[in-house]
C-alpha cells in the first residue's frame, strides 16, 4: 500500500451558497461545508483498499485527509468525490466541491499539500459550476431565481387549488435541501461546537428569520436604528502561513480558540438582557452564516452590533500560535434589514480586505460601514468609489488605513459632545474632509465651542491605528456610528 494525502473543498460559492437570499438556506449551505472533513473520513473509513484514514485539517469549507491505500489516485479520488455527490444530509448533493489524491511516498507533507491545493483550483475550472440537475418528467415550473432548474410539482390541498394567484416561491430540489438542512443546523450547530465547554447554554434557541430578529427593539432604541441589522465578518491575517508549519497543530489550537470565542458570545447574549439579546419568545438575535477555518460572518439587531464587537475583541485579544500574534481584519456593515445578505456580507468582506491591503495585518482592526438611506454598491468597484465620494482620497495615506478601527481598546468618547455641535462642526468642511482647509475649520468651531461651553476635545474621539487621521474625517466616522454607539455613561463602564 502506499501514502496519500487527499485534499477537499467547496467552491463557487456565489452559485452555491449565496445564490439565495433565504437565512436557512445559506446557513444550511455554508454549515454543511463546515462537515466535510468528517464525511470524507467516513467514506475513507468505508472504503476497501483504504487503512487508517486521517483528518489532519478541517476548515470552514476545506479538509486535508492522509492514509494507506491500495487505490490508483485517480481511483481513490473518483470514489470519495462519487459518495459525496450522493449525500442529501448534509447536502453535499447541491453543494460544488473538487476532491484530488496526491501520492505522498517520498514527498514533503507540505509539498504534497500544495500539490493537491494546485490540483482543486485547477479542476474547480473544469468542473461545472453547479452539476446539472436531472430532468424528471413531472416537473411543472422552472426555480424562482435561476429560472432554469426544474422544480417538482407540490400535491395542493382544495384550498390551494382554489387560489388563482400562487405566490409561493418556487424551489428547485437542490435550494430545498440546503434550506431543510439549514433549519436543522439553526440548533445542532451550537450544540456540537459547545457540548464540551458550555454545557448549560447548548439548549437556547436562535430566530429563523432577520424580521424576528430586529422586532421588539427596546424602547431607547433609536427608531433609524430598528429596521437595521449588522453582518459581522472575521478573517485570520496570514493564517496560511502558519498552518504551513505544523497544519495540524495550527488547525486544532486554532478549532479550540473559535469555540471559547463562540462560548463567550453566547454566554453574553445570555446575560445581556437589557438590550434585548434575545426576542419575546427566548430566542437569540443571532445567525451564523460562516464558521470555522479562517472566517467567521454572524448577523445580528444593529442595536447589539457596538457591543458585539467589543466582546469579540476581548476574546481574540492576545491569540499567538507557537509564540506568534493570530490577529484579524474585520468588517461591520450596517444596513436596513431588507438589503440582500449576499450583498452585506461582500461588503463586509471588502472593508475587511481593505485593511489588509491597508498593511494592517500585524493587528486586530475592525472597518463599519453604515448605510442609512443610501444603496449599498454591488461590485466592489462601486465599494472603493463610494468610499472616496464620502470622505475624499489623500494620495499620501491610503484611506481604509484610516478607516480602520483598532479593537483591542474600542471605545467612542462622546460625553459633553453634543450631536448637533457635531453636524454644526461638519457642516464647516463643505463637504471636503481631507485637507488643511478642513481641519482648520473644525478646529476653530470647536475652539469657539470650547470658549461659550468650556468643553475640550478628548484625546481620542475615535480609535486610530495612525496618529495621522485628519480631525474631519474622524469626526464624519462618529457621526455614522452615532445611533449605534452605547450612551457616553455607559460606554465609559465598559
Amino acid at each position: 500500500m502506499g501514502s496519500f494525502l487527499l485534499r477537499v473543498e467547496g467552491v463557487n460559492f456565489d452559485a452555491t451558497v449565496y445564490e439565495t437570499d433565504d437565512i436557512s438556506t445559506i446557513r444550511g449551505a455554508s454549515l454543511a461545508l463546515l462537515r466535510l472533513g468528517d464525511h470524507v473520513l467516513d467514506a475513507l473509513t468505508a472504503l476497501p483498499g483504504v487503512q487508517n484514514p486521517e483528518l489532519v485539517f478541517n476548515g470552514a469549507s476545506q479538509a486535508v485527509l492522509t492514509g494507506e491505500t491500495s487505490l490508483s489516485a485517480d481511483a481513490l479520488r473518483q470514489q470519495v468525490a462519487d459518495r459525496l455527490a450522493g449525500v442529501d444530509s448534509p447536502p453535499f448533493s447541491a453543494l460544488t466541491t473538487v476532491v484530488d489524491v496526491v501520492e505522498v511516498d517520498g514527498k514533503d507533507m507540505a509539498e504534497a499539500t500544495r500539490q493537491a491545493e494546485a490540483r482543486n483550483a485547477s479542476r474547480q475550472f473544469r468542473q461545472w459550476t453547479i452539476e446539472p440537475q436531472p430532468f424528471f418528467k413531472e416537473a411543472q415550473h422552472a426555480d424562482s431565481r435561476d429560472r432554469v432548474r426544474p422544480v417538482r410539482a407540490e400535491k395542493k390541498t382544495n384550498d390551494q387549488l382554489a387560489k388563482t394567484n400562487d405566490q409561493k416561491e418556487k424551489i428547485n430540489d437542490q435550494r430545498k435541501k440546503k434550506k431543510e438542512f439549514g433549519r436543522e443546523a439553526r440548533q445542532t450547530f451550537y450544540k456540537q461546537e459547545l457540548q464540551e465547554l458550555l454545557p448549560s447554554g447548548t439548549g437556547v434557541t436562535f430566530t429563523d428569520d432577520l424580521q424576528d430578529m430586529i422586532a421588539n427593539a427596546p424602547p431607547d432604541v433609536p427608531e433609524t436604528v430598528r429596521s437595521k441589522i449588522a453582518v459581522f465578518y472575521a478573517d485570520g491575517n496570514d493564517f496560511g502561513k502558519h498552518r504551513k508549519g505544523d497544519l495540524t497543530a495550527f488547525s486544532e489550537d486554532l478549532k479550540q480558540k473559535r469555540r471559547a470565542l463562540l462560548a463567550k458570545i453566547i454566554q453574553w447574549y445570555d446575560t445581556n438582557r437589557a438590550d434585548a439579546a434575545f426576542t419575546n419568545n427566548g430566542d437569540f438575535r443571532l445567525e451564523t452564516l460562516l464558521w470555522g477555518g479562517d472566517e467567521m460572518l454572524f448577523v445580528l439587531p444593529a442595536w447589539l452590533a457596538w457591543k458585539f464587537v467589543q466582546q469579540v475583541a476581548d476574546e481574540i485579544k492576545g491569540w499567538s500560535f507557537q509564540g506568534k500574534p493570530l490577529t484579524h481584519a474585520m468588517g461591520l456593515v450596517i444596513a436596513n434589514v431588507k438589503t440582500p445578505i449576499r450583498q452585506l456580507r461582500a461588503i463586509a468582506q471588502w472593508s475587511a480586505d481593505s485593511a489588509k491591503d491597508a498593511d494592517l495585518r500585524d493587528r486586530n482592526t475592525v472597518t463599519i460601514e453604515v448605510f442609512e438611506s443610501l444603496s449599498p454598491p454591488e461590485r466592489i468597484e462601486d465599494f472603493h468609489a463610494m468610499r472616496e465620494q464620502r470622505y475624499g482620497k489623500d494620495e499620501q495615506m491610503p484611506l481604509p488605513r484610516w478607516l480602520a478601527l483598532p479593537v483591542d481598546a474600542l471605545a467612542a468618547e462622546t460625553a459633553g459632545l453634543p450631536r448637533s455641535q457635531l453636524y454644526k462642526t461638519l457642516r464647516k468642511t463643505g463637504g471636503r474632509l481631507l485637507g488643511e482647509d478642513a481641519t482648520k475649520a473644525v478646529t476653530a468651531s470647536f475652539k469657539e465651542y470650547q470658549q461659550r461651553t468650556g468643553y475640550s476635545l478628548p484625546a481620542t474621539l475615535l480609535p486610530a491605528v495612525d496618529d495621522s487621521r485628519p480631525l474631519p474625517l474622524t469626526l464624519a466616522m462618529l457621526a455614522d456610528l452615532w445611533d449605534y454607539l452605547p450612551p457616553a455613561d455607559e460606554e465609559a463602564c465598559s
